[in-house]
């Protein structure tokens, strides 16, 4: 007797397979420019990654969005820059 599984259908659903994909994508571009972001001193550049950063967000899902707010992380790392750069020496 086969049993009728609809959550194992769905998660197997190619929409969902690529759509969890695309999310992991953009995921890990947020990190990669993040990180990219917090080594720029270019502040054009960082605006930039700002601007990059502000688009991936928008792209991804309603519960991704909710795991965290843009803003606050933008914040963070404009902090995290300013820290950071009063702290090096420049010889």
């Amino acid at each position: 007797v086969l049993v009728d599984n609809r959550v194992n259908q769905v998660e197997n659903n190619p929409t969902t397979l690529y759509n969890n994909f695309y999310q992991q994508k953009i995921k890990s571009r947020i990190e990669e420019v993040i990180q990219s972001m917090k080594k720029e001193r270019d502040t054009y550049i960082v605006d930039r990654y700002e601007n990059e950063l502000k688009n991936l967000y928008s792209q991804l899902n309603e519960t991704d969005r909710k795991a965290f707010s843009i803003d606050e992380l933008l914040q963070n790392l404009k902090e995290y820059r300013r820290m950071n750069h009063l702290t090096k020496k420049y010889y």
